[in-house]
Parts: structure tokens; sequence; C-alpha cells
């Protein structure tokens, strides 16, 4: 059989090794000796280990690599590292000094502290950064930055974040979940970001950054701070290009803050509800309450509103009443979807859905579907 492989052109060998495991990447230099190069030149370098050589094998693999071949992705993760941050730091440095780094994914089972180089990195496009502590910086220059992950991130100051944000100007892209903070955050500190498109949030400090977004997602139980207990209309906030909203873990007794927010969303099409929070409460859970059925309708449910979905959907007296108030005062609204869980047993689907068309609907043309 033919080697179709082998006689393609350097670069594009190089390109293929590219959607490789670096550590698979190196074991093709024993196939041939014109493959033996090929891996010093990969320009997408991928590093995920568990074991005691990964610090040592990381190390000799930069070292060792063509450094006149700009990287353009650097991901590194690992489930136990546990060492002091000289060694991850060093092989951030490392990868950013080859020049041109466009993706730098950097994710870790236990907090790891970071400096801050990456920060003024101007070619970096994507940006994603996993169980990691940030350690105080001066300045953010990423002119070139489209999308921001942070996840499980430790900052000394929310006002860094703030500082981060700034320094995107071209921003489409933010995740920003579980991420904290040493001190007490302000909403004051955070601007909106001009071309964000997208954001998935769990900090109501940063309502005040993503007002431009068109598709939103809250996680609200983290927004919510039960502690204290804070007020959306105190932030006198509008989110006038929002067109998809998707709320997370929400308590039926939330559902009041909730509309809160649809208030401002005077463009709203699609409104989801996503996980098991109104369950709890109907048990007496963490909400412990009747659902309070809002004593107003915003207009982004009345005259705005197309599309609605439920997801989780188990027949709960609080998801069936936020349905039963979708149902009954969205007078456009083209679809309702409700999403059960995989194990749900078809009878009670049936009783569900049952139940659920016996719901008074203000739109004629609404369809109702059980998933």
């Amino acid at each position: 059989m033919a080697d179709r492989i082998s006689v393609l052109p350097d670069e594009i060998i190089c390109h293929i090794l590219s959607f490789l495991p670096t550590k698979e990447s190196v074991a093709t230099s024993v196939l041939s000796k014109r493959w033996n190069p090929f891996w010093r030149s990969v320009p997408t370098l991928r590093f995920f280990e568990n074991t005691s050589p990964f610090v040592r094998s990381v190390g000799a693999f930069l070292r060792s690599r063509n450094l006149h071949q700009p990287i353009k992705t650097f991901s590194l993760g690992c489930t136990s590292f546990r060492r002091g941050p000289n060694s991850v730091n060093k092989w951030i440095s490392a990868a950013l000094q080859c020049g041109g780094v466009e993706h730098l994914d950097v994710w870790f089972l236990y907090p790891t502290k970071l400096s801050s180089p990456f920060l003024t990195h101007r070619t970096l496009v994507v940006l994603k950064l996993t169980g990691v502590h940030i350690t105080a910086f001066s300045s953010v220059d990423l002119p070139s930055l489209k999308i921001l992950e942070l996840s499980g991130v430790i900052l000394e100051e929310s006002g860094y974040l703030a500082k981060l944000l700034s320094g995107c100007p071209l921003l489409e892209d933010l995740v920003a979940n579980s991420v904290s903070f040493d001190d007490s955050p302000s909403v004051a500190e955070f601007k909106s970001v001009p071309k964000l498109v997208k954001a998935d949030i769990s900090k109501l400090i940063l309502f005040a950054a993503v007002t431009n977004v068109k598709f939103l997602q809250i996680h609200w139980r983290d927004v919510m701070d039960p502690g204290r207990n804070p007020s959306f209309k105190d932030l006198a906030l509008v989110f006038p290009n929002l067109i998809h909203i998707k709320f997370y873990l929400c308590y039926a007794e939330d559902w009041p803050k909730i509309v809160e927010v649809l208030e401002h969303c005077p463009k709203l099409q699609t409104l989801v509800i996503d996980d098991y929070g109104f369950t709890e409460a109907d048990e007496g859970g963490g909400g412990g309450g009747k659902w309070p059925y809002p004593q107003s309708v915003p207009e982004s449910i009345s005259l705005q509103l197309k599309t609605c979905r439920v997801n989780d959907y188990e027949g709960s007296n609080g998801l069936f009443q936020f349905a039963r108030y979708i149902l009954g005062n969205a007078r456009f609204l083209q679809s309702m979807t409700i999403r059960t869980p995989s194990d749900t047993n078809p009878h009670a689907k049936l009783e569900m859905l049952k139940k659920l068309s016996l719901c008074p609907r203000c739109s004629a043309t609404c369809k109702l579907s059980l998933e």
C-alpha cells in the first residue's frame, strides 16, 4: 500500500501533526529519517499529563524544538502538578518568546500561581485559564484577543479583572465562571466591553461589562450571593442587543429577580431555563417556598419572546408554574420546548404533557413540545 502521507509537503505534515497531543507528535520521529525532524517545527503544542515525568518532558521538548519556527497554539494541563509555579511560568515564557502565539490554554486541577507576561502578548487571539492564581500585574495589552475563558481563576483584587477586560478592545466571547477575589468587588470598576457578543458569567459585578452582548448565560445562584442578595434594579443597566438569555440553577423563589433582568432586555427572543433548582425549592430544599407568581410581565416576554426552552423538567410545581407563566403571557411565542431527563418514565412524560397542554396560551401559533 502506498504511503500517501509521506509524499505530502513538509508544511502539510507539520499541520497534520499539530492535531495530535505533543507526546504522540514526537513519537512519529521514529517512522523514518524524513519524519525525524517534523515534531520540532509543529506550530501547535499540547501537553497534558498527570505523572511525575511531566515537568521533565515539557522542559526538554521546549529546549529541543526548532526555535526559528513560531508557536501558534500552546496548551498546557495537568491533574496532579503540585510543585511551585516556576516551571509553569518558564514554559509559558519560552513559548511566548518564540513569537506569534495566538492561542494559549493553561489548565490545572490545583490552583497554580502564574506571572502575567501573556497579558501583554499582542498576538493572542484566544486565552483560556483554568485553576490558576494570577498574581498582581500593572498593565494589560491584548489588542488581538477575541476569546477569553476564565474558570476557577483567583485574582487578588476585582480591579484586576476590570483591568483585564479593558485591555481587550476586540473581545467578542467571554466566559468568567468561578472567578474569585480576595477583596470586596465593586460594580463601578467595570465598563462595557464594546465588541462583546457572547458572555457566560457568574458574578453580579460583570453585568456592567456585558451590556452589549447578544447571547448571555448566567449562573444565577452564584450571581445572587445569598449573603447579600443584591438587586439588579440597583444597577440600572440595559441590554439593548440581547436576543438570547440562559439561566442556570434557578430556585423558584428567584423568579421575581430574574424578571427584573428581563425587564431590561428589549429585544429578547429566546429564553432558556437550565437545571434543577426549581425542584429543590418545591421539596423544601435550598429555595424552600412556593413559586412566587410575578406581579408584572416584562415587554420582553409579552411582546418580544419567540422561543422558550426548559431543560431537566421533571414536573415540579416551580417549573410548571414558570412554563404556565410564559405560555399565558408571551403573545408572540412560537415554540415552548420542554426537555426531560433521559431516564424519565414514558407514562410520567405523558402526564406532564397533558398537564402542560391544559395551560392557557396567549399565542395562538405557539407549538408545545416535550422532548
